[in-house]
This record gives structure tokens, C-alpha cells and sequence, in this order.
């Protein structure tokens, strides 16, 4: 049976080990299951980064974090490597990148090649280039990824490549949000407002500090409804404890207005700055916060932030962002302008079987999609 008071406690005592320490830390009694949970939410090398210099308080899972640390390390810097070369291939056919997520951020913002797991390279390009970009990649030895599912619109970014030798993954991306996520965002603003930078040890750009900011912001509430989204969160996290990326906060508020996504960028920074001690000033939450605020959503996003135990975590999260509940009543609706939106392999061949799935596993999804379902439909609100 599934027991949510002992997974939110647990999920609470693994959030006070990632906060910065103000004094004495209130360790947990049993590090067995914030271990197994920080390994699960992909934060274990994060762990081990803030409670390394920790006394026999951690003896229990020293050994077992040290080793997540070098797990990360040693599959990022194979990563990494291919990344210098993308980049460098690139820039031989005159194509722009601006590498996204964790290839800018383990370099520029954490200093440590070890502190999270990068899962793929995720690089923008613009849409003018993008078939360039793809022969680039192609004689890099990339190869169409056969195992990903189409699961974002082909607006977002090129299907998934591997690269063969490797079998590092990467994704051209037209755009940082995709279509269905309703935001208003021209793509060329973030290229004109761009900076230099050098990443992998070659010539690349990077995103000015309030776009970043953004930008994981977008990926975490309005892409995913924050649904087992505490890594990204940590991101946003160490973005705003970068003294190297101080935020123009008015500057903040006005693109979040503009872009459409006020909503999921007060949602996110609230819950950096309660559950991570995220250096959000007072004034930029309160600058942001919707009228009329509803705290219990604040709740949802914890209980998506936690992820999902069993196997209906994928299932849960499809259900949800097709199936919410309607203005008019109670029951699922099926939103068909989103389907016709979505290529029938996709909408056929990945969707709907997820969905079946997670209509097998509602005993113990259901409040994970009633809970996204809740903040979806809030974050798409006008």
C-alpha cells in the first residue's frame, strides 16, 4: 500500500540535506530511503556536492554518494568531449550554437563535471540552419536514435541522434519551449541578447542570465508541471546562487508577462526559494505572484516534484498532460486540438498506450494526475 505521509517525509529530510546548511542540520534518522530517493530524482552527485564535507553523520551513505559523483563525472566527460566536437563542427560550417541545460550548466555555473547527470546534449540552432547542422552531425558519425519516442512536437527540436561510437545522445533544438506549451516566445530574442562563452574548451554561446533563468524555468513548470522535476529545480537553484548571473528581476517579471508564462515562473522560483533556500528577493515574489494565488497548488507541485513510485511514473505524466479535468464538470476530457496537433506515430504509438497504462496503474497514479491536471490547467489560464 502506498504510504505518502512516509514518501513526503522522506522527500522532506532529503530537501533539508540540499539546502545550504545555516548551522546545524537536522539529519535524517534512516539515510537508506533519501538515498534510494535522491538516486531515483537523478540529485544523488547534487548530495554528495553539499555533504562531502560532512563528519561520520553520513558514514552510512558516504561511500554510495562518492561513487554517484564519479559515476556522473566519468559519463559527463565522455559527454562532454563529444559536445566540443558538435561544437566544433558547427562553427566549421558557420552554424551557431547555443548549448542548453547541462552542457552549459556543469561548466559555467556548478565548476564540477560530476555534480548532476547529463542524460543528452541539448543544442539550439536556428531553424535556417538547422539542415547544415544535421549533415554537420551526420559526418560526426550521429545516427537517428531508434529508441527515442516522439514524445514533443517537431517544432521543439530534430529527431534524437546517438552517436555511434559513443552513444552520446544529442538533440538540435529549433526552439527551448515546445508549441503546446502556450508560450509566446520568438526564439531570434534569445539569440540577439546571446553572450560568448567557452565551453568544453571551444568558442560557443550561452543565454543571458534572465533568459537562462527562463528558460529552466519554462522546462520545469509549463513543459513538465514540475512533475518529478527536483534536479531541474536544483538548477534553478545554483543558476540564482551564481554571483556570475546576477538577475535583473524587473527585467525577469516583463518577459515572464510578455511570454505568457507568469504563472510557471512565480510557481518555480516559490518553490526554489521555500524548499531550497533559492535566493529569490521577497520583492521579485512578490512582483510575480498571480492574483488570487491558490497555496494548495504550491502543495501539487511537491507532490509532482516527489515523482511517482511503482512503474506509472511515465503513464501518470502522459495521462495528465492529455486528460485534465473539464471547466464543466468531472471526468477526464480529451483535448483533441492538442491530438491533431501531434503526428499520428505519436499520438497513436506513444501517447495512447501510456495513457492505457496509466489507466492500469490509477490506484497508484491517481493523485499524481489529479495533482498535474491541477497545475496544468492553472498554468494555462489566461
Amino acid at each position: 500500500m502506498h504510504d505518502a505521509a512516509g514518501e513526503g517525509r522522506v522527500f522532506g529530510q532529503l530537501l533539508a540535506c540540499l539546502r545550504p546548511a545555516d548551522g546545524e542540520r537536522p539529519w535524517p534518522p534512516d539515510w537508506t530511503p533519501v538515498l534510494e530517493r535522491a538516486t531515483r530524482l537523478g540529485v544523488a552527485p547534487l548530495l554528495w556536492r553539499g555533504l562531502k564535507s560532512a563528519g561520520p553523520e553520513i558514514g552510512p551513505v558516504r561511500d554510495a554518494l562518492r561513487r554517484a559523483h564519479q559515476e556522473a563525472a566519468i559519463t559527463n566527460l565522455r559527454a562532454l568531449g563529444v559536445l566540443r566536437r558538435v561544437l566544433e563542427a558547427l562553427a566549421a560550417v558557420g552554424v551557431d550554437a547555443l548549448p542548453l541545460k547541462g552542457g552549459y550548466l556543469l561548466e559555467a555555473v556548478y565548476h564540477d563535471v560530476g555534480a548532476r547527470f547529463m542524460h543528452d546534449l541539448d543544442v539550439l540552432v536556428r531553424p535556417a540552419d538547422e539542415d547544415r547542422a544535421a549533415e554537420a552531425m551526420r559526418g560526426l558519425g550521429f545516427v537517428p536514435d531508434d529508441a527515442a519516442g516522439e514524445l514533443h512536437p517537431p517544432d521543439h527540436h530534430l529527431p534524437r541522434l546517438r552517436h555511434s561510437d559513443s552513444g552520446v545522445l544529442l538533440e538540435l533544438h529549433r526552439h527551448i519551449v515546445e508549441s503546446l506549451s502556450g508560450v509566446r516566445l520568438d526564439a531570434e530574442e534569445l539569440w540577439a541578447r546571446s553572450v560568448p562563452v567557452t565551453l568544453a574548451g571551444t568558442a560557443a554561446l550561452a543565454l543571458a542570465p534572465e533568459d537562462l533563468l527562463l528558460a529552466l524555468c519554462l522546462h520545469l513548470a509549463n513543459q513538465n508541471q514540475f512533475f518529478g522535476g527536483l534536479r531541474p529545480l536544483c538548477d534553478v537553484t545554483a543558476v540564482l546562487g551564481h554571483g556570475a548571473h546576477a538577475m535583473d528581476w524587473p527585467t525577469v517579471a516583463e518577459r515572464a508577462t510578455r511570454w505568457g508564462c507568469r504563472r510557471g515562473v512565480y510557481l518555480c522560483l516559490r518553490l526554489a526559494h521555500d524548499t531550497l533556500g533559492a535566493s529569490v528577493p521577497e520583492s521579485a515574489l512578490a512582483g510575480l505572484r498571480p492574483q488570487g494565488f491558490d497555496e494548495t497548488l504550491c502543495t501539487d507541485a511537491i507532490t509532482l516534484l516527489r515523482g511517482c513510485h511503482g512503474g506509472s511514473a511515465r503513464e501518470a505524466g502522459v495521462l495528465a498532460r492529455l486528460w485534465g479535468q473539464p471547466a464543466g464538470g468531472a471526468g477526464p476530457a480529451v483535448p483533441w486540438a492538442r491530438l491533431r496537433r501531434l503526428s499520428m506515430r505519436r499520438a497513436f504509438g506513444v501517447y495512447l498506450p501510456l495513457a492505457l497504462g496509466a489507466l492500469l496503474h490509477r490506484g497508484r497514479a491517481s493523485h499524481l494526475v489529479r495533482a498535474r491536471a491541477r497545475v496544468a490547467r492553472w498554468l494555462s489560464a489566461p
